[in-house]
């Protein structure tokens, strides 16, 4: 098992986990063997390292998304963590 934990943006982390973190439950639809963890301002993920990595990968993706265009829809993170063109 790898653990990961990513320090979300300064800005508001409700911009990117949605209120009652209602975006992240939908991002954690798409990555459904990892446990993700929010608290505050962090994340924390614990899975197996390949798919870890994946959704480090992705998530980042998603948070250049939010800080470009401050918005975060269910579009959105579909296109972004179920993208198979996204490394």
């Amino acid at each position: 098992m790898t653990e990961l934990t990513i320090q979300l943006p300064a800005a508001n982390p409700v911009e990117i986990l949605g209120i009652n973190n209602s975006n992240l439950n939908l991002i954690g639809k798409f990555f459904p063997a990892l446990k993700i963890i929010a608290r505050g301002d962090m994340l924390k993920i614990i899975g197996e390292e390949t798919e870890v990595r994946l959704f480090e990968q992705r998530f980042q993706h998603l948070i250049t998304h939010v800080s470009n265009s401050h918005d975060l829809g269910e579009s959105d993170i579909a296109t972004i963590m179920g993208s198979e063109d996204l490394p």
